[in-house]
């Protein structure tokens, strides 16, 4: 069996911004917030049955992907795409052979990323994510019963009394023959524990391999006022084994397992002053962690033994103080995101009590407010000179009158996914550029982010 599809979208939808923009209070429709997984797959079956087939022996699943990607974008017609997960391409392997002779099944698992794998996460892709997942688990699962007012104790009539006795007298008997057939013994041909020949119980044995050339991952404040990188960890030539077997399937015995991990990492941090990439790591630390569980073999136990082994080269860590303050404002802001959203539920939960459902929306609507509150302001131009001027960002051009403000935002740099990726320091290909004209002077600024950590700097009209 062969499943192959074209570009297949999963859309998930905040209740909480959709709900805003159906009030009827609500001068103008906001956007929907969305985060989206879409992609091409190929999925293959493979069954073999023996020859008589009836039993099914092994079965073979293949699970290719070639553009699977993740972004957030708002609306129905999904407006400006942020890329989360760059495109990538990977292969599953799953294997499970039956065998019925010597009692033992095998499970084998292996995956395989074909390409580099990018991820950029912000605070407010995980506020959202977060908002969407309570969604879904509340539509999926339902509240607790409702406790129901018992009444108060009645004692039972003698007709109800006599039936009871009657009842139990019946049970006791029927249980007084079952214990006189039990202990006759009369069928030989049946397989139990006491006729020396106990049944053979199956085992089952998950060997898991997976393999990863590299995946980096940035980490975005976007809560403090600014689009602030913070962190970025970058693992190259990961490789993980594990198996895991099940020798007898009963509950009094524990499963043995063994895995080994290894990798190279690399973490750099951004410094908000220079507005680039500084090495957390100076040097790749390369880490092997092996773990596993099983029979004691110095000394004779029935006591199973667990050992972790982690073999670590040397690792050199530099930072400097801009880099707690970075990270110390980050878990501030989501301080207060976490605290506005806990009072706005509760705040919900206190007002609509009777109907569930309307709960469920309302504090959805209640996450979606508290994570409006605290927005990432774009860039802003102030013109105090008393003349009037204008600006442009690339072939726009606007107005920037005296004693105004204006803000704006640049475009994010396309690469192979749907939507724009947000790149730092080092990565960005493209400056952002500014040209500010007051009168017949020219200010070209050739990099807005470096021009933000200078104190000031002055033009001669």
């Amino acid at each position: 069996c062969r499943v192959e599809t074209s570009n297949v979208q999963f859309v998930f939808v905040d209740l909480g911004s959709i709900s805003s923009s159906l009030l009827p209070t609500s001068k103008k429709s906001t956007l929907t917030e969305t985060i989206v997984l879409q992609g091409r797959m190929e999925a293959t079956v493979d069954m073999t049955t023996d020859r008589a087939g009836v039993e099914i022996s092994k079965n073979d699943y293949k699970l290719d992907s070639e553009r699977l990607e993740i972004y957030t974008a708002k609306g129905a017609n999904l407006y400006h795409p942020v890329q989360l997960l760059e495109p990538i391409q990977f292969s599953l392997h799953c294997l499970q052979r039956v065998d019925k002779n010597d009692g033992g099944d095998s499970t084998d698992v292996k995956f395989a990323c074909l390409a580099p794998v990018y991820i950029s996460i912000s605070m407010q892709n995980v506020a959202l994510a977060s908002a969407i997942a309570t969604s879904l688990s509340e539509a999926f699962f339902e509240d607790s019963v409702a406790e129901v007012e018992v009444d108060e104790f009645c004692s039972l009539s003698e007709a109800e009394t006599s039936k009871i006795e009657l009842l139990n007298s019946a049970l006791e008997q029927v249980g007084d023959i079952d214990d006189l057939n039990h202990n006759r013994s009369d069928h030989p041909n049946d397989i139990s524990a006491h006729d020396g020949n106990p049944s053979k119980q199956t085992k089952q044995m998950l060997k898991l391999r997976a393999t990863l050339p590299s995946a980096t991952i940035t980490l975005i404040n976007d809560f403090q006022g600014m689009d602030l990188a913070l962190f970025k960890l970058t693992t190259t030539h990961c490789v993980f084994g594990g198996e895991v077997d099940f020798p007898v399937l009963s509950d009094s015995e524990s499963p043995l397992f063994g895995c080994n991990v290894n990798t190279s990492v690399l973490a750099e941090y951004f410094d908000s002053t220079t507005f680039k990439w500084e090495n957390f790591l100076v040097k790749p630390w390369e880490v092997t962690l092996n773990c596993s569980r099983s029979e004691q073999s110095r000394f004779p136990s029935d006591r199973l033994l667990t050992t972790f082994d982690i073999e670590s080269h040397q690792c050199h860590v530099s930072f400097s103080e801009h880099f707690l303050v970075s990270v110390g404002a980050a878990s501030r802001m989501w301080s207060v995101y976490s605290g506005a959203t806990r009072q706005a539920t509760e705040l919900v939960a206190s007002t609509t009590k009777d109907d569930s459902n309307k709960q469920r929306l309302s504090r959805s609507m209640a996450a979606h407010a508290a994570r409006s509150l605290i927005t990432t302001l774009p860039y802003a131009l102030e013109n105090h000179s008393g003349l009037n001027a204008s600006y442009s960002i690339g072939e726009e051009h606007l107005q920037l009158p005296s004693n105004s403000t204006r803000f704006f935002q640049f475009d994010l740099f396309p690469e192979s996914g749907s939507g724009g990726m947000r790149n730092y320091g080092q990565d960005v290909k493209k400056p952002r550029a500014v040209t500010v004209f007051v009168g017949d002077t020219e200010i070209c600024i050739a990099d807005i982010d470096r021009e933000v950590g200078n104190r000031h700097a002055f033009f001669i009209l």
